[in-house]
């Protein structure tokens, strides 16, 4: 599994529009909420979901029955990985909308062909790259391989499979969302909702509104329950997080609203927050109570918007704590999602996103050749798999993440006459 997320990294959704900015800052009232210099909380929200789609594969996931209670007790813990796709959906869509509401005629930056120029660059370099690095990997331990157990790899380098993923169409194809690197399943899933946000929800967004949006997004991404048997691949890869992605633009339009520190608005989030919690609490548990091993995908629908809900508001939270930062208030939560090591970790999420399975396979292969026990695998792979992996990750992203985006924020670059975010890291 993510986005996550899409999933995307860095605080790169944030298309930027100096021109408009410049104008809409100088001629805004003192008390409505201005987008900041930087949106660091999303970068360390990003971070800690990477770590946790990270530590759910490397720990979590797909572990044998026969680990010793130390390590069976570790894996319990790191069970939420879906989660974290959840909550990146939520952030592109806020990300995305954020400049789109800033815009004088509410619309994005250059068009369709520029917006989608922009999330090719943003998406495709780390993308093909990982999906490269996958394949070889694979290909690899095919050929090691000398006791016939390589038919699982023979269907991940099936030329359909390949092929595919080439496409960003495996959500779409039967048993294929899961070969070759699983994680990136939730890439191809934003990457279609990309091509609905300037098409159908931004100007249903503009016609009618919050509701008119949310009611839109939920015939979209409910459509295929009603046409599509429940095996569909394409249900399995979630459709529904339209939604999440609408909730997350809603979600944006609100910290555009009037600022006048109001601890009742404040209240109404939070209390909005923890009905998502104990939404999501509840069906988890029912689900756990009746030993369910599959999820309904009308269940998993419910318990990804309550999740997508509570993203949406710990995201005006974190905004309103930035604002109420620059006259002196401080945020236990804001303070921690801003620290330098999560922030860090938020820079290279993407990449990690999208290479951290290809190193779990090298060490899973490392230690079936040591012939390590269940429980020393899991081990190895947790203390020095997990660290090498965000090692890699970093390097990966300094080769096939970071140039791009410098090379966007250059071609760009206007004079600078406002302090508004020309950082490379903005959504491009």
């Amino acid at each position: 599994m993510s986005n996550g997320h899409p999933i995307t990294s860095l605080n790169t959704d944030i298309e930027s529009e100096d021109k408009t900015a410049q104008t809409n800052q100088s001629s805004s009232h003192k008390n409505m909420i201005s987008i900041p210099k930087r949106l660091h909380f999303i970068d360390g929200i990003r971070g800690i979901l990477a770590l946790d789609v990270l530590l759910f594969h490397f720990l979590g996931w797909n572990q044998p029955e026969d680990l010793n209670r130390i390590a069976r007790s570790i894996s319990k813990l790191f069970q939420l990985g879906h989660v974290a796709v959840n909550v990146f959906i939520v952030i592109s869509g806020y990300s995305l909308m954020l400049p789109v509401i800033k815009s004088k005629d509410k619309s994005i930056r250059d068009g369709f062909s520029g917006y989608i120029y922009r999330r090719i660059r943003r998406i495709f370099p780390v993308y093909y790259s990982a999906l490269l690095v996958s394949i070889v990997v694979l290909a690899v331990i095919r050929r090691i391989n000398q006791d016939g157990s390589s038919i699982e790899i023979d269907k991940d380098l099936s030329w359909d499979s390949v092929l595919s993923h080439l496409l960003l169409i495996h959500t779409w194809i039967k048993g294929l969302s899961g070969t070759i690197n699983p994680a990136l399943w939730s890439v191809a899933t934003e990457w279609h909702i990309y091509f609905l946000f300037p098409t159908i929800l931004i100007p249903v967004w503009a016609r009618f509104g919050g509701i008119g949006l949310l009611i839109a997004s939920i015939a979209i991404g409910l459509s295929p329950l009603f046409l599509m048997p429940s095996s569909s691949e394409i249900i399995k890869n979630c459709p529904w997080y339209v939604v999440l992605f609408a909730i997350g633009m809603i979600a944006a339009v609100e910290t555009e609203k009037p600022f006048y520190n109001s601890l009742r608005y404040d209240i109404f989030i939070a209390l909005i927050g923890a009905a998502g919690v104990f939404v999501f609490l509840y069906l988890k548990s029912r689900d756990r109570s009746a030993n369910v091993t599959e999820t309904l995908p009308e269940i998993q629908l419910l318990k990804d918007c309550a999740c997508g809900i509570t993203s949406a508001c710990l995201l005006i939270y974190c905004y309103r704590s930035s604002k109420r930062k620059e006259f002196g208030g401080k945020s236990i939560i804001l303070a921690a999602l801003e620290s330098a090591c999560v922030v860090w970790l938020g820079s290279i999420s993407y990449s990690l996103y999208a290479i951290h399975f290809a190193v779990l396979k090298v060490f899973e292969k490392l230690a079936h050749t040591m012939r390590l026990s269940s429980s020393h695998t899991f081990y190895f792979k947790a203390i020095v798999g997990i660290p090498l992996a965000i090692a890699i990750a970093y390097y990966f992203s300094l080769i096939f993440e970071i140039p791009f985006l410098k090379s966007s924020s250059k071609a760009k670059q206007v004079k600078p006459v406002s302090t508004y975010n020309q950082s490379p890291h903005q959504f491009i």
